[in-house]
């Protein structure tokens, strides 16, 4: 049976320019295993080209897709491609080679050409102009409530850390975020993110928690009262005049266990 719209699917796949060798999307790890990644069919989380297509597969089925320039990347488009002076380049105008990518006035471009003091920036996509070919397997469909709000969270969060649990408990979800995520770079977006696919996508939840899960630091340790008396006698002279065992980090007398 054909997925439908907005299906929620695990698959695998594998990308590279019509005649390249080379990759250019993979969901292969770096072991070379591949970890399968979410999408929701026809809601535009890949190319459209592709998208377009796996929507006419079925779970379990591989395919060998070709997408065509407008499906994927685009047409080259000549007016993207733009001759400046090398000075605008700043700091980086004595560090750039052709073939390197720069961001310039909030735009990506390629360089293509260095020369009497300028440089061309291609703004176009690098694979703009070339059909694409993927090797797709669509691995399994989510179905159940929870599992398809934990690979939402997931996905929310690549790239940001590691470490979230989700639970799902009648109509309300809670996402336990780390203490080590507090301060990640974009972790705001990432909630924002999680937010509009779960409640699209999981009608299930209708209430949406995240807690910030904070750990007491462990207590530090304290010694007997053997210990801190020795502690104190091994001190240098001119730690004499402390108490005993201060020296050592120890904790003052009537703070100590019982041997």
């Amino acid at each position: 049976m054909a997925l439908a719209k907005g299906s929620l699917v695990m698959v695998e796949y594998e990308s590279r320019a019509k005649g390249g060798e080379g990759t250019i999307e993979t969901t292969r790890g770096a072991g070379g295993a591949h970890s399968a990644r979410l999408v929701a069919v026809g809601e535009g989380w890949v190319l459209r080209g592709l998208d377009t297509a796996l929507a006419g597969m079925s779970v379990g089925e591989r395919r060998s897709i070709e997408v065509p320039p407008e499906g994927a990347y685009g047409a080259r488009d000549p007016k993207k491609v733009r001759m400046i002076p090398l000075r605008k380049l700043g700091e980086d105008a004595e560090k750039v080679t052709v073939g390197d990518e720069i961001d310039l006035d909030g735009r990506k471009g390629t360089i293509r050409f260095i020369g009497s003091g300028r440089v061309q920036v291609d703004y176009n996509h690098r694979h703009a102009g070339k059909a694409i070919v993927y090797e797709m397997h669509v691995v399994r469909e989510l179905t159940g409530d929870a599992e398809r709000a934990s690979a939402i969270v997931d996905r929310g969060m690549e790239g940001i850390g590691r470490g979230t649990a989700a639970a799902l408990s009648g109509e309300t979800l809670e996402v336990s975020i780390p203490e080590s995520l507090f301060r990640a770079e974009g972790l705001q977006a990432a909630k924002q993110s999680i937010r509009r696919d779960m409640f699209r996508f999981v009608p299930a939840v209708r209430r949406l928690r995240f807690v910030e899960e904070h750990l007491a630091a462990p207590p530090k340790p304290t010694a007997t009262r053997a210990e801190f008396l020795a502690a104190g006698a091994s001190g240098d002279a001119g730690q004499a005049r402390k108490a005993p065992g201060a020296a050592a980090g120890l904790r003052p007398p009537g703070q100590y266990r019982a041997p």
